[in-house]
């Protein structure tokens, strides 16, 4: 009898024993041992298929169970890695919000924001000095007075001034006729040149935007000028044409020295015959005079002064008359005022990024007032306006388009462009009228204010352009002449009537 606690390997060998060894009878015993024990091991294959992955367990019999539960174990392990991608996409949530339109973002595109922000001209908050590098400054260019930018710019904005700035600035001071004759002759000509545009913009630049400064940067001299120029050229002479020109004798000399200098040639239009390489030269001396204006002013702004100052340094009372004009013969200059007693003058310290240095007299420049901060309110109503002025001009363009046959489509763009603006308007003025107080109920008002006006740029020019064209369509030659006096004067027998 096999023992009952026996492995299934043990009683395996123990039936191969006794069948090397026994009878027959033996041998039939163990066969019918073997079967029993082959067939539960077909019949386990069953289970087999719920692990595929498991024949090599089986090679391990019954220790390996347990280590694909260890390794069923990590799969939660995996899992808390896994739970790591939860963490990046709580991260994950945050950058969604730069894209995501922020109030300083709205504020920003809406014009609301300081001066001292880089990215914007104006922001609300306290000025904050100019990061190095976020600027482009000119070479040399002069000091300039924290907040005298003129043409709206605003103050305190110096360092921040660039040529794109510049480059608008012009197109303002060509557009203003006032502007333009207050300027001297030769500079007026420098800003409508075209050509020079380039050279008026690097003026600008250096200037800061100031208008009083680019008339002051500008000089005006009259000097004498002279030029002395000689002109030289090779031409190549036959020997006659050398007899012709020295004579017989000095061509004979002239033709030895070209020979000598390697200056005698083959004549390309007959062998045998020599050219000679001759100089021609020529001297031409101009004069004429050339006019230059040049005025700088400098000094300190004081309480008491100031209309002094403006008579010195205002475009219109300027009027450059020629060079080394004496100011002292056209202004009146008071005695400085003594200084108020509540009023002590700061330490001076030097500041480059707001560009305040000490002056002669040990006194600092003026500081550039602060632009204050905007309230919810003041937002509010510019955004208001904006939202009027956009609803008015697609009114505007919805009445011209309606005579304009072939203008049905943009025709009903501008329709629903006005009544988006009308409601934000009404939107905005109800909020306005109920004195709420929080940029955080006007933030999606403006967002949406500024999709609407992004998408309503191109339509608009493409019904500006329609109108334009049925304005510019010939009338009708063969209607009758006074039609239109006859219809005007119907309507307005109608209207009386």
């Amino acid at each position: 009898a096999l023992p009952m606690n026996a492995t299934k390997l043990q009683k395996l060998q123990l039936l191969q024993d006794i069948m090397a060894t026994g009878d027959e009878g033996c041998k039939q015993f163990c066969k019918d041992e073997l079967a029993k024990l082959i067939k539960p091991k077909a019949a386990t294959p069953a289970p087999a298929p719920t692990s595929d992955a498991d024949p090599p367990a089986p090679t391990t019999t019954g220790a390996d169970p347990p280590a694909p539960t260890t390794r069923g174990a990590d799969p939660p392990a995996a899992t808390t890695r896994g739970a790591d991608p939860p963490a990046p996409t709580t991260r994950g949530a945050v950058p969604p919000a730069p894209n995501a339109p922020t109030f300083d973002d709205v504020s920003a595109k809406m014009g609301w924001s300081s001066p001292a922000t880089p990215r914007m001209v104006e922001a609300p908050g306290t000025p904050s000095p100019a990061t190095p590098g976020s600027a482009i400054t000119t070479p040399g260019s002069a000091k300039t007075t924290p907040g005298s930018a003129s043409d709206g710019l605003v103050q305190g904005s110096a360092p921040l001034y660039n040529r794109k700035n510049a480059a608008m600035f012009l197109n303002r001071l060509k557009g203003n006729p006032k502007r333009m004759q207050a300027l001297p002759d030769d500079l007026a000509k420098l800003v409508r040149d075209e050509d020079s545009k380039s050279k008026a913009i690097d003026l600008i630049v250096a200037a800061g935007g100031d208008e009083n400064e680019l008339v002051g940067q500008w000089t005006a001299s009259s000097i004498s000028v002279g030029t002395d120029k000689e002109k030289g050229k090779m031409k190549p002479l036959t020997e006659q044409e050398l007899i012709g020109k020295y004579g017989a004798v000095n061509a004979a000399k002239v033709m030895e020295e070209k020979r000598k200098a390697g200056l005698e040639v083959d004549d390309p239009n007959c062998k045998g015959l020599k050219l000679y390489l001759h100089n021609e030269w020529q001297r031409e001396w101009t004069r004429g005079t050339e006019e230059r204006s040049s005025f700088t002013a400098s000094g300190e702004v004081r309480a008491g002064d100031a209309a002094n100052v403006a008579q010195i340094l205002s475009v219109p009372r300027r009027a450059l008359t020629g060079p080394g004009q004496d100011d002292e013969d056209n202004v009146d200059m008071e005695e400085d005022p003594k200084p108020l007693p509540n009023k002590k003058p700061k330490k001076a310290r030097k500041n480059e990024a707001s560009g305040k240095e000490k002056d002669e007299d040990g006194e600092t420049e003026p500081e550039a007032p602060r632009v204050e901060k905007l309230t919810p309110l003041d937002k509010a109503a510019d955004l208001r306006g904006r939202a009027l002025s956009k609803a008015n001009h697609a009114g505007s363009m919805r009445k011209q388009l309606k005579g304009v046959s072939y203008a049905t489509e943009c025709l009903k763009e501008m329709t629903n462009f006005e009544q988006e603006f009308q409601a934000i308007y009404d939107q905005v003025d109800k909020l306005i009228s109920e004195l709420v107080h929080d940029d955080g109920v006007y933030l999606p008002i403006a967002t949406r204010y500024l999709d609407i006006a992004k998408r309503y740029e191109r339509p608009s020019k493409v019904a500006n352009s329609l109108i334009r064209a049925a304005k510019a369509t010939p009338k009708d030659p063969t209607a009758p002449k006074g039609s239109a006096k006859a219809k005007s004067k119907k309507r307005k027998a109608a209207e009386g009537a």
